[in-house]
């Protein structure tokens, strides 16, 4: 399904490729007190019309609805956030992003469907919360590459784009420790499933090997705080069964993890251990240790997507959007529980999700 989506991208101009300047002044984007009301927000692709997006506070273990808000249609993605928890932004279905302000459960769209010359497939926040790295998911002869857009951390409003690379079929770029764009190909470097950057525009410093097979499909890629890189291949056509595939943190294989249909990935805040959610002929929430040991937790009805808190005194809540309602859970050190369940306004099926830091 995600390579069909791909396919039928629409064509796009290529910018001029430019390098993008480097940042020097001290950003005013840093985290506000952790002891906060987090704010939840999610699609309703399915309903009508399928650009509504609901948010929600959470404060403590409960979520409340707040509100509706109008962006474009968000089936899957991540929502990612300005560390002060203050401005989201989501690729949605047609490429474009969007992007809304925040404040304790209280939402107000910044830009429905904003859209510069890319077709935006993932996002990544910056940490210094005044930079979105756009990847496009598209070949590079039809605009995929990484794209750098400035953003108003104060506002939400996005400022000048900036092509920074190209790339093939890109779905993910992940920054810590390390700099790690998951593409079939970037700039010139071919024959990896993901590639070690000096810094989002800077060299390529060696491919990576998530995927032996060429016809991967990343479904979801996430850098776990111990500081190792989960990715989901969630093929369609390659006739390998799916798996999810783990990079120590020094980038050599762990291993390659069997999982049925892996649409998203949430980590443990701390002890390695990920939740995977598997959908249509899994339906179900998997547990994946450290070790990669693989164990059922619970059922659930086509999961779709998830979000979780990493820090504060809320790490470790976890927010999994599924066919019939909006799951709030919260690790345990055997699994997870349960907290509460939300049946979204309108009875629409949930799509992509994001909780404010």
């Amino acid at each position: 399904m995600l390579l069909l989506l791909l396919a039928c991208s629409p064509e796009t101009t290529t910018p001029e490729l430019r390098q993008a300047p480097q940042d020097t002044a001290v950003s005013s984007c840093r985290p506000s007190s952790e002891d906060r009301v987090h704010t939840v927000v999610v699609g309703q692709p399915f309903a009508t019309p399928n650009n509504t997006w609901r948010s929600y506070a959470l404060e403590g273990e409960t979520l409340t609805e707040t509100g509706s808000f109008t962006m474009g249609e968000g089936t899957f993605g991540r929502v990612v956030w300005t560390p002060d928890g203050r401005v989201g932004a989501v690729a949605q279905d047609d490429g474009t992003v969007g992007i809304f302000a925040a404040d304790q459960g209280q939402v107000t769209t910044v830009d429905p469907a904003f859209q510069d010359g890319f077709y935006a497939s993932a996002l990544t926040m910056d940490p210094d919360g005044e930079t979105l790295w756009i990847v496009d998911g598209n070949w590079a002869n039809n605009g995929g590459g990484l794209y750098r857009v400035s953003l108003d951390c104060e506002s939400g409003q996005p400022g000048a784009v900036e092509k920074v690379r190209e790339s093939k079929l890109a779905s993910a770029l992940l920054l810590g420790e390390r700099t790690v764009l998951v593409a079939h190909e970037v700039d010139d470097q071919v024959g990896s499933s993901a590639y070690e950057l000096a810094s989002p525009q800077g060299e390529v410093l060696q491919g990576l090997p998530l995927f032996e097979h060429a016809d991967y499909s990343i479904s979801d890629a996430i850098l776990t705080p111990n500081g190792r890189i989960w990715a989901a291949d969630y093929s369609v056509f390659s006739g390998v069964p799916h798996s999810v595939a783990v990079l120590n943190a020094d980038l050599s294989l762990q291993d390659r993890v069997p999982v049925v249909d892996p649409v998203a990935l949430v980590a443990h805040p701390s002890d390695g251990r990920v939740l995977a959610l598997s959908a249509y002929q899994g339906d179900e929430l998997l547990q994946i240790s450290s070790e990669l040991e693989v164990e059922s937790l619970q059922a659930s009805p086509l999961p779709w997507a998830a979000a979780g808190l990493q820090s504060g005194p809320d790490a470790g809540l976890v927010i999994v959007s599924e066919n019939e309602a909006m799951v709030l859970l919260r690790w345990t050190p055997t699994g997870v529980e349960e907290l509460q369940s939300v049946a979204l306004s309108g009875d629409a099926l949930p799509g992509a999700v994001g909780v404010s830091p």
